[in-house]
């Protein structure tokens, strides 16, 4: 039988990979029908990956760390990490930067906080 810990870390790698599909899905879908039509969207088909992202790769490292995880500390060093990852774009190290994924991420990683702090009242994943 599956230990109550181990259960929970499987649970958050779970809600990692959901959270990733929908971004494939909504990139082969939303995105190019918003694209293909010019229809616009305040950004959203452009910003949902980076969206998505922070919440991602919080659970993702939720999930295979050993200790939990204190959201406080994790999320701000996922937005970092996203931040440093776009900024790469300046300097031709990947794809294009964009000041709207940059938004979007700091938007996700305030979300995610308090979701996860005030309606759930998690400190610690």
């Amino acid at each position: 039988m599956i230990e109550k810990k181990s259960k929970q870390k499987i649970i958050l790698i779970g809600i990692s990979i959901l959270l990733f599909q929908i971004g494939i899905i909504l990139n082969g879908t939303y995105r190019n029908y918003i694209y293909e039509n010019k229809m616009p969207d305040f950004h959203f088909a452009d910003t949902f990956g980076n969206l998505l992202a922070v919440p991602a790769a919080l659970f993702f490292i939720s999930g295979i760390r050993k200790n939990t995880t204190k959201i406080n500390c994790s999320i701000p060093a996922v937005v970092i990490a996203f931040i440093l990852f776009e900024l790469m774009g300046l300097i031709g190290l990947h794809g294009t930067f964009d000041v709207f994924d940059i938004a979007a991420t700091i938007i996700s990683g305030i979300i995610t906080y308090l979701i996860l702090y005030y309606i759930f009242h998690m400190k610690e994943l």
